[in-house]
């Protein structure tokens, strides 16, 4: 088991770091393989030894270890879960640079979420500056999602359009 774990541990390492999933792998296989450490470490002291306290220490200091390197990925499945608004994402930055785009007047009813560890959702409402055709308000919408695109790494948006709508926010 020790082997198997130890290899797997390996295969993985390289990926850890790019999926939620894959991370959390890796992680209870090394768990897997410190623990199987411990127990040959702790059986010959034991055997060597006669020191009986070291099973209860390494058993506690091998759970520490697994809860304080895990932590990172219950925190991360828990904003996913709860849709939080990602790490590293500023609304207020997203609302005042599509603000600079011509045609729009305000940007409101904001919402940014995580539904993967790689994938970023975004919903709004854009307020036009003007009654316009649907060619015009085409590519102010297509304008502010490149721009949400290229500057926020947002790739799933929804954006609804009006003019002189959602009077709460004028």
């Amino acid at each position: 088991g020790l082997i198997a774990n130890l290899v797997s541990v390996l295969i993985l390492n390289k990926e850890k770091e790019h999926n939620l999933n894959i991370k959390a792998a890796y992680m209870h296989l090394l768990g897997d393989t410190l623990s199987s450490v411990a127990v040959i470490l702790g059986g010959l002291a034991i055997w060597l030894f006669d020191i009986y306290i070291i099973d209860p220490v390494i058993t506690i200091l091998v759970g520490i270890y697994i809860i304080w390197h895990t932590w990172d990925i219950v925190k991360q499945t828990i904003d996913i879960l709860m849709q939080s608004v990602p790490n590293g994402i500023n609304l207020e930055e997203i609302k005042s640079n599509i603000e600079t785009i011509n045609g729009i007047d305000n940007m409101h009813h904001i919402h940014v979420w995580r539904l993967t560890d790689t994938q970023i959702h975004l919903e709004a409402h854009l307020n036009l500056e003007a009654n316009i055709d649907m060619k015009q308000m085409m590519e102010i919408k297509g304008k502010a999602e490149k721009m949400l695109k290229d500057n926020f790494g947002i790739g799933h948006i929804t954006l609804q359009t009006g003019y002189q709508c959602c009077k709460e926010t004028q």
